[in-house]
């Protein structure tokens, strides 16, 4: 199991993955219980406890006998959703922005922004969020005001109940003719398997056929791609230096 630690609003929560589908979770400190849910058909739990009592130090898990108590307590976190994924895709009907969440905590809406230069966004929609949950939840969102051959960059703006917001990473999408903009990846470096987005590529251009990643020995990396104008090396490539080809061009890339 994995348990994630939060403090949103004063309040603190223990979000726990990977435990017995359906199961009785409690959660523990130094002196003993300290509260207990069920999980969801996924294995996913969270839980609400007396700040007082951080920090946990142990989760047990329990369904029919079966027991599991190995679980890795991460570095609390404080914002009130995570995603699994945002990316874009270009459609008929303009940029479709697909993204779901693992959990959201006090989350009221996403308010979807969009710039032109990456710099200046203004809002053009946004989506009510599902508050409380810690099941995967799926969310599109297409801009119809997207014109083939520009360039768009997007991004969300989460906000709580009581008003405080974050962003989301930004996705970008381009349909104009490769080498109008000098090529960049961003972000560079990377950390983990993060999507790394690039610009001054068209994204018609910009497919498995167009694209290969080394490392610095010369060795093939596999990757995939992750929304329009995105792609996502293989998560077990290691950390170091990455050569990324994309028509006959050759861009270094850092993953930390």
């Amino acid at each position: 199991m994995t348990a994630t630690p939060l403090t949103l609003s004063g309040d603190c929560y223990m979000y726990i993955q990977f435990a017995l589908p359906n199961s009785n979770v409690s959660i523990y400190n130094a002196n003993g219980y300290v509260a207990q849910t069920t999980a969801n058909a996924q294995g996913i739990a969270a839980l609400q406890y007396d700040c007082a009592a951080a920090p946990i130090t142990g989760v047990l898990s329990l369904l029919n006998g079966q027991i599991c108590d190995d679980v890795t307590i991460s570095t609390p976190a404080t914002l009130p959703v995570k995603y699994n994924y945002f990316r874009s895709e270009l459609i008929a009907g303009g940029v479709e922005l697909k993204w779901a969440t693992s959990y959201e905590f006090n989350n009221q809406k996403f308010v979807i922004e969009k710039s032109f230069d990456g710099r200046n966004y203004a809002e053009i929609g946004s989506i009510a969020g599902s508050e409380y949950s810690v099941a995967e939840k799926a969310y599109s969102f297409v801009d119809p005001t997207y014109q083939r051959g520009t360039s768009a960059y997007y991004r969300i703006r989460q906000v709580d109940i009581d008003g405080r917001f974050e962003y989301s990473k930004v996705v970008f999408v381009d349909s104009r003719n490769s080498g109008t903009d000098k090529v960049k990846l961003f972000p560079n470096p990377i950390s983990g398997n993060e999507p790394i987005q690039i610009s001054g590529v068209n994204t018609a251009d910009l497919n498995k056929g167009n694209i290969r990643i080394f490392d610095v020995t010369g060795n093939a990396v596999g990757f995939k791609m992750a929304g329009s104008n995105a792609i996502q090396i293989d998560e077990k490539a290691p950390t170091g230096v990455y050569i990324i080809r994309i028509l006959d061009q050759s861009y270094r890339l850092l993953k930390k």
